[in-house]
């Protein structure tokens, strides 16, 4: 045994690094897409009648990080979520101000 993982290190090093490289690219798409996804939510969050903007972001926050799956919850913290939520806004925020000027 011990022969052949020496014989073959190099082509099991390939291997790993292929493995690791294939996750690493699905937990990247996943991300962007959660992402993505946050606008829309946001743009629900925005027709809560009564709601206070802090419970729109709750709402947000909850929808995007309770849709992901759990091993995901692993790798995609409640943090990166919730600057995912605060960027997008800003981008909003920013957009509406130039909307305004124009």
């Amino acid at each position: 045994m011990s022969n052949f993982i020496i014989n073959n290190l190099g082509f099991i090093v390939v291997i790993i690094v292929t493995i690791l490289s294939l996750f690493q690219a699905i937990i990247s798409k996943n991300k962007q897409q959660i992402y993505a996804n946050i606008y829309s939510l946001i743009s629900d969050a925005e027709e809560l009648e009564g709601a206070s903007g802090l419970d729109k972001f709750k709402y947000v926050f909850d929808a995007a990080y309770g849709k992901l799956p759990k091993l995901l919850k692993f790798f995609i913290s409640e943090d990166d979520i919730k600057r995912a939520i605060e960027y997008s806004l800003n981008k909003l925020k920013k957009y509406a101000n130039q909307e305004l000027k124009a």
